[in-house]
């Protein structure tokens, strides 16, 4: 998995405190999915969950959208956003293309 950009979380704070809702797109990377072995947990990349609760703080309108091709669990974090949409990566295709 990347390592954390601090610059980039920060600027995503700072912008959700002015915004109306925010949008968040989460989900597993690349390396998390593949048919050639099994997931060690059913949890999303933890960075991604700590950048969820801290947007959360600055902005109470978060919806998140979840890309990813097998199951994920949302219990941990879900309160943190107002809605959660599933999209799926239908193909491998959209797996790559995916900025995760």
């Amino acid at each position: 998995m990347e390592p954390a950009d601090p610059a980039l979380e920060s600027e995503a704070v700072e912008t959700a405190k002015n915004a109306d809702v925010v949008l968040m797109f989460l989900g597993l990377p690349e390396a998390a999915e593949s048919e050639g072995f099994d997931r060690d947990t059913l949890d999303m990349p933890a960075k991604q969950i700590t950048l969820l609760e801290q947007v959360a703080a600055a902005n109470q309108n978060v919806v998140v959208v979840l890309s990813n091709g097998s199951v994920i669990t949302v219990a941990p974090w879900a309160k943190n956003a107002k809605g959660i949409l599933e999209s799926w990566c239908s193909a491998s295709p959209v797996a790559r293309r995916s900025p995760m």
